[in-house]
């Protein structure tokens, strides 16, 4: 799984505060083989692997706050 978000007009490390770094820790909570992120100018990408077999429509669920 691939999340890819849009920081308008910040800087890589800005991006990487406030958007790579959260999103990344979160992420790497919900039983993921891997989870890497990488920052650069408005944009953020996160690339998650999750183990063999694993259901990508609920894997997720486990980093969103209700």
């Amino acid at each position: 799984m691939i999340v890819i978000t849009d920081y308008p007009g910040q800087a890589p490390n800005v991006v990487e505060d406030q958007v790579t770094y959260p999103l990344t820790t979160a992420f790497s909570g919900i039983g993921a083989k891997a989870v890497r992120g990488f920052s650069m100018f408005e944009t953020s990408m996160v690339y998650i692997i999750f183990p063999d077999g694993t259901d990508l429509h609920t894997a997720p669920s486990g980093c969103w706050s209700t």
